[in-house]
């Protein structure tokens, strides 16, 4: 024992994450889970944009459908083993987490402020003139957005962070190899929404930083869910993320000289989000992963 981590589960491996004594049922279901929420999404991309793009019901179902399909394989999964959710995270635990709760709901925000304090080192980006009397107005259509977000979130985080990664523990007890395993499983499901949105023009480079970015948030959500013990923190921060980015987003509150989007915007795929999410994670690692050590091990011992 080290630390009250029991090192029998960190057992040296060579360019490989995984304990391989393990049984071929849970590996079975881990398939079973990627494969399903995989074809999922892009039945539910094909609905959202391959049929009729600019039928708004269709779009709304088919993105519905996707942000829902972890959730379904979880409990479609769990049906199947005949076990419950008592390991998922459910309880909200608000009261020993008010400070996780409230990091959650203002992270996307001050990434927001990050990417627009950034525009003021850069004579090519620009902060618009009327930021100030448009706030509220944008600040409200992100609150009127948080609602559907939210419960979009709870789709994909009761099985991506309830089910999937609580099931990669049982065969794998590398927590940072499982938040990349679930970010690269995260990132493949997003593929439909980048290839078969019309007009998508997503190039290799903003492929490549939408990866990484999307890595990094796997990492921060994992470490979010281990500390705090619940999914609800997760849920929280996911439907906020996508709640501001839109809503600041849409609002164009940065006039952007061509060529420059790549680098300082409100987009996935730009130099400054990535690079904040990335920070965020390694100092998520760096603060509290030997915490989230002792904790997956304690639990993994009642």
């Amino acid at each position: 024992m080290d630390n009250g981590v029991n090192l029998h589960y960190y057992k040296p491996v060579v360019l490989c994450f995984f304990n391989v004594n393990t049984g071929t049922m849970i590996w079975n279901r881990i398939l079973t889970f990627i494969i399903g929420v995989n074809v999922c999404a892009w039945a539910g991309g094909w609905v959202a944009n391959g049929i009729d793009a600019e039928n708004p019901a269709l779009q709304a179902g088919g993105v519905f459908f996707m942000s829902m399909s972890p959730l379904l394989m979880a409990f479609i999964l769990k049906k199947i083993d005949k076990e419950d959710w008592s390991k998922a995270g459910l309880k909200f635990r608000f009261s020993e987490n008010k400070k996780w709760y409230l990091l959650s709901f203002f992270l996307p925000l001050i990434m927001i402020f990050f990417v627009i304090g950034l525009s003021f080192l850069s004579e090519s980006v620009m902060l618009i003139d009327t930021f100030g009397s448009d706030l509220p107005k944008i600040l409200g259509t992100s609150a009127g957005l948080f609602l559907a977000f939210f419960v979009g979130a709870i789709g994909e985080e009761f099985g991506w962070r309830g089910y999937f990664e609580s099931t990669l523990y049982k065969v794998n007890k590398s927590i940072v190899g499982n938040h990349i395993i679930v970010g690269i499983v995260w990132f493949a499901w997003h593929l439909p929404l980048l290839v078969l949105t019309p007009g998508a023009s997503t190039s290799f480079p903003e492929l490549f930083m939408i990866m990484i970015g999307v890595l990094a948030l796997a990492i921060i959500y994992g470490q979010l869910r281990i500390i705090s013990g619940t999914v609800w923190t997760c849920v929280l921060l996911h439907g906020a993320s996508n709640a501001f980015t839109i809503g600041f987003g849409s609002a164009n509150v940065l006039e952007i000289e061509e060529g420059f989007n790549t680098i300082i915007s409100l987009s996935s795929s730009s130099v400054a989000v990535v690079s904040f999410w990335v920070i965020v994670s390694i100092s998520m690692l760096a603060l509290f992963l030997k915490r989230s050590k002792e904790i997956v091990a304690n639990e993994a011992a009642s």
